[in-house]
C-alpha cells in the first residue's frame, strides 16, 4: 500500500506557498507530464490560489495543505501508475478545491506531492482538516492501491 502523510509545515505565508508549489514541480523532481492539476492549472497554480483567496476573502491564515503518498521501492510501481492513482486518490476533493498534484522519481521510492488551495472553489469556506478526514483518504488510497495489485 501507498502510505499517505500530512506533512505539517508552517502554511500561512505567500512565500511559502510559492515555495512549496515550486519545490513539488519541480523539473529536477519530476516530468512535465507528471504534474496535473484537479481544478486548476499546475503551471499558474501560485496566481490561480492567491486569486481564489482573494476573490473568497480567505487570503489569511492556513493557506494551503501538503501531503505525500509514497509507495514502496518493493511495489515497482512505474512513475506513470503511481501518478494515475494520486489523480484517483485527489477526486476526493474533486469539485470543491484546487489541488496540485505532482510525482517525484529522484528517489529510490516514487511518491507523489498534492498541494491542496483551503479555499472551497463554490463556497469560499475553509477546509480544516481532522482524523477521520486522514482516514478517509488513507482508505480511499488503500483501495486504488488493491485495484491496481499493490502489496
Amino acid at each position: 500500500m501507498a502510505i499517505v502523510e500530512f506533512i505539517n509545515q508552517p502554511n500561512r505565508s505567500y512565500t511559502g506557498m510559492r515555495r512549496v508549489l515550486n519545490y513539488v514541480m519541480n523539473p529536477e523532481k519530476t516530468r512535465e507530464t507528471l504534474v496535473s492539476g484537479i481544478g486548476i492549472n499546475p503551471k499558474n497554480a501560485y496566481q490561480e490560489m492567491v486569486t481564489l483567496k482573494q476573490l473568497m476573502g480567505k487570503a489569511d491564515k492556513r493557506l494551503w495543505y501538503h501531503f505525500v503518498q509514497s509507495f514502496a521501492p518493493y511495489d515497482n510501481v512505474t512513475p506513470e501508475l503511481a501518478h494515475q492513482i494520486a489523480k484517483k486518490t485527489a477526486e476526493y476533493f474533486k469539485g470543491q478545491y484546487q489541488i496540485v498534484i505532482a510525482t517525484h522519481i529522484d528517489k529510490a521510492h516514487i511518491h507523489t506531492h498534492f498541494v491542496l488551495n483551503t479555499v472551497n472553489i463554490e463556497t469560499g469556506r475553509k477546509y480544516t482538516q481532522n482524523n477521520a478526514q486522514r482516514l478517509e483518504i488513507q482508505a480511499l488510497s488503500d483501495s486504488i492501491c488493491n485495484k491496481h495489485g499493490l502489496s
